[in-house]
């Protein structure tokens, strides 16, 4: 099958996020029913991501693979760790829809190196010119990120280890004319695609990368205070455990294209209009 977080109703698969779809609700709740759905663990991940929504079985999305580290010492990443979901490609995959993110789970002394982690979302593909109707062939949906889940020792553990570093369970975006966006809309509402989570063993990793590598759902850190100003230039990062509390003691300055700190409740983002 294509997995627990896929949907036989032409939506995107979801992980540790949900995948993006045409936004339908329940009548009596409000609750988004065209979306792939959440799974799994985030303290300790153990499932894949899974494919995307397709008529055929051959030709489908793979999602992201499961990554197990565990090391006595020090992890050093200069190069990737990735158990990234596929892309949607509807010219190859009948009614092809985007895969989620995978699992990483890494255990250590410590962690450390300027590379890249990565459970992110596949991407939707669209191939007309602005919004598309629900129904057409171009309808190829983005993909939840998947679940990272990384443990060292507190006492040792230093942010400077990772700086430059990129942990990531970012959603898929859509590819537009040969360029990537970040959201589409439809003649309707569109569901976004959610990023996946995030979890460590306390917040020394989030005060390094915190506005420029990190991208997810940070779990088990709130409430949470950052000293000084904050320049956020990079991620879509969301703090959402029940009662998150965020304070930023100095300012907080957004930059980049698509930088986003989301703080509360896990409403699903609607979007009726194209975004470049």
């Amino acid at each position: 099958g294509y997995g627990p977080g896929s949907t036989a109703d032409r939506a995107a698969s979801g992980h540790g996020g949900h995948g993006g779809g045409p936004y339908a609700c329940d009548g009596a709740t409000g609750v988004p029913i065209r979306q792939g759905r959440t799974y799994d663990d985030p303290d300790d991940p153990t499932e894949p991501g899974s494919s995307g929504y397709g008529y055929t079985y051959c030709c489908v999305a793979a999602g992201g693979g499961v990554v197990r580290i565990e090391a006595a010492g020090t992890v050093t990443v200069d190069g990737s760790v990735l158990a990234d979901g596929q892309d949607a490609d509807y010219k190859t995959m009948a009614w092809g829809q985007a895969a989620s993110g995978g699992s990483i789970t890494l255990a250590c002394w410590d962690l450390a190196g300027a590379g890249i982690i990565s459970a992110n979302g596949g991407s939707g593909k669209l191939e007309t010119a602005g919004p598309v109707a629900y129904g057409t062939a171009q309808s190829s949906y983005a993909a939840g990120g998947g679940m990272i889940a990384i443990y060292y020792d507190a006492t040792v553990q230093t942010g400077a280890a990772v700086r430059g570093m990129r942990i990531t369970a970012a959603a898929g975006g859509y590819v537009h004319a040969g360029k990537t966006v970040g959201v589409v809309g439809e003649v309707g509402i569109t569901a976004e695609a959610g990023v996946g989570t995030l979890r460590f063993t306390d917040r020394t990793l989030v005060d390094e990368l915190l506005g420029n590598g990190l991208s997810g759902q940070v779990v088990g850190v709130s409430p949470y205070v950052y000293e000084g100003d904050l320049a956020f230039n990079y991620g879509h990062v969301r703090f959402a455990d029940d009662g998150a509390d965020v304070t930023v003691t100095g300012d907080l300055v957004f930059g980049g294209s698509d930088s986003r700190l989301e703080i509360g409740g896990v409403e699903t983002r609607k979007r009726t209009s194209f975004v470049d």
